[in-house]
């Protein structure tokens, strides 16, 4: 079986099985692509249109759950801009923004276990006729943030690339995730395209090397459906009741099968011995060849790591100093 295959089998059966409905919701990162207009920030009122508004003439669109029957505008304070190319889009600042939202009657409700009024989300919008509105008319538009903190706001006004902004909120426990459901969240898979593995690594290995234990039991116990922090996440899975009868579904968490898979992975990356072999495996897209050796050059097994790094070298030029790993090994 090409290795691509067998690794989007495993992501298939690891993560998608704890997450039936995941296929039904879009991706965050191309939500991300999609907005036009990316903010944090507070939902302070909201009131029905008037039927005579031409707003009123609003379509839905890509509704996931029962939404209001009309459209409404909501005023958000913004508290942080990620991206935007409307001068009026800045820290402070008021927005009204069109949305059918998934509460009826316009009036400010609960996505999840999140209050949406004067609690920090992020909203991801784009411009329809000159106005502000909802990406789509479901909660995947409003993303409720816990955590907020002063720490967190530091470290985004460092992030001059929106892209890796996003990075940064959707990979830190218990920001756009919340940490208990964190392990099981298929978010950080979703941000690996995004700027690519070796900046997906960099970003998630400041993030372990600045957390306290718990968070960083957190991200191991996410990464081992990858079969990396494999000895991290078992410690942390056996002192914490709540998870782990979801790590006892993960195959390389089982010390009895976990040998097994690593040794027919390294026979098949045994078995790539050119470029264009490697290439081919990952059905000729070289940028996900690349990325994925990358991915693997981190496994916690040895073995695999550095027959990763050979290919890595010696078929791409790509020296391992050119990437660093999660310092969870």
């Amino acid at each position: 079986m090409p290795l691509i295959l067998r690794f989007q089998l495993l992501v298939n059966c690891v993560l998608c099985s704890v997450h039936l409905s995941a296929a039904a919701l879009p991706s965050l990162a191309d939500q991300f692509d999609s907005a036009d207009t990316v903010i944090i920030g507070s939902m302070e009122a909201g009131h029905r249109i008037p039927q005579f508004d031409s707003l009123a003439q609003t379509a839905v669109r890509d509704p996931l759950e029962l939404h209001s029957a009309y459209p409404c505008e909501v005023t958000v304070r913004v508290d942080a801009v990620i991206k935007s190319r409307a001068g009026n889009v800045r820290q402070g600042a008021d927005l009204p923004v069109v949305w059918y939202p998934p509460f009826t009657n316009c009036r400010p409700g609960r996505i999840g276990d999140y209050r949406l009024l004067n609690r920090d989300a992020l909203w991801l919008l784009r411009t329809e006729k000159g106005v502000l509105r909802a990406l789509v008319d479901n909660h995947t538009a409003v993303r409720p943030i816990a955590n907020f903190s002063p720490e967190i706001q530091r470290e985004l006004t460092k992030r001059k690339d929106p892209a890796e902004a996003l990075l940064y909120l959707g990979l830190k426990p218990g920001v756009l995730i919340p940490a208990a459901r964190y392990p099981l969240s298929l978010v950080p898979a979703e941000m690996m395209p995004v700027l690519g593995m070796a900046t997906f690594l960099k970003i998630l290995g400041f993030i372990y090397d600045g957390s306290n234990a718990e968070d960083r039991g957190l991200i191991s116990l996410n990464m081992s459906t990858f079969g990396l922090c494999l000895n991290w996440a078992r410690r942390f899975a056996k002192s914490h009741n709540e998870y782990q009868e979801w790590a006892s579904g993960i195959q390389f968490l089982d010390p009895t099968l976990e040998p097994k898979l690593e040794e027919t992975q390294l026979a098949r990356l045994k078995e790539l011995h050119t470029r264009d072999q490697v290439i081919q495996a990952w059905k000729g897209d070289a940028e996900a060849a690349l990325s994925y050796m990358i991915l693997l050059s981190c496994r916690s097994d040895a073995g695999v790591a550095e027959r990763a790094r050979q290919i890595l070298w010696e078929y791409f030029g790509v020296s391992a100093t050119s990437w660093s790993c999660i310092p969870c090994n």
